[in-house]
């Protein structure tokens, strides 16, 4: 028993073992396509639906488009079907299709999963545009500020950067501070869809690790066969840890 390996150019190679670490299916200009899987999947591995991971987010809200290449420092947490997920922080970053930045990419891996692999529809960001502030402290200080007299546009002067303080006029123009604060410090979102594998830096999901020994990394269903990479269904979170995984798991691999 063993493999035979085929190459393009019709050479030959077989052995006893193989380790299979074709990578996940982003950036697949760059050669990840995907195809790890279909090879798994041919020897008879379960792929758990691969979806784009650390991705930015299709957001539906006129904010987002009016506001594109602005970047603050906000907070948020998921809404998926009603149950709300922990809070994150982080650079948030107004595009023209809809939210991108470290705080997004830090939150994207389970509304994509909610998205793009258990096709759910009512996904929403609650976001907290002025973090740096209690909620009865931004209405205080807007409370002052509207008794001073200051003009709509100027309600947010010193708290927020320029353009947001012009995007967020006519929330002054309808609502009292207090109703204004309320709405700063939970501002939602709603998500339509994420950003596909080109914009995306990881895979979630890939081949079941309930079929792969934890030890050697060998298969369970098929002997000689190791996987290691993004191949397999383990996913980190952004900063190096996907990357340090990858080395790890080849390493392990390789040693068996």
């Amino acid at each position: 028993t063993g493999f035979s390996l085929g190459a393009a150019d019709g050479k030959q190679q077989t052995g006893h073992s193989l380790i299979l670490t074709g990578g996940g299916s982003t950036y697949p200009s760059f050669g990840s396509d995907g195809s790890g899987y279909k090879l798994a999947s041919s020897l008879g591995h379960r792929i758990i639906k691969p979806v784009p991971s650390t991705v930015p987010l299709v957001v539906k809200d006129p904010l987002c488009h009016l506001l594109q290449g602005q970047r603050i420092i906000a907070r948020a947490q998921s809404r998926i079907q009603g149950k709300i997920g922990n809070p994150v922080d982080g650079e948030l970053l107004f595009t023209k299709y809809g939210l991108s930045g470290s705080l997004i990419l830090d939150i994207s891996q389970e509304i994509s999963l909610a998205i793009n692999r258990l096709n759910i529809k009512d996904v929403s960001l609650e976001t907290d545009l002025i973090p740096f502030m209690e909620q009865k402290q931004l209405e205080t200080e807007l409370t002052n500020r509207h008794k001073m007299g200051l003009t709509p546009e100027d309600m947010l002067t010193g708290i927020l950067p320029g353009k947001l303080c012009l995007a967020f006029k006519q929330l002054f123009e309808k609502e009292n501070p207090s109703k204004a604060a309320a709405k700063l410090k939970n501002w939602r979102f709603e998500v339509s869809g994420t950003r596909g594998w080109n914009e995306a830096e990881f895979t979630a999901g890939g081949i079941d690790t309930k079929e792969v020994d934890p030890q050697t990394l060998e298969s369970k269903l098929v002997k000689g066969l190791y996987l290691a990479g993004e191949v397999l269904d383990v996913n980190g979170k952004r900063g190096g840890y996907n990357l340090g995984f990858a080395w790890a798991s080849g390493y392990v691999a390789g040693l068996s």
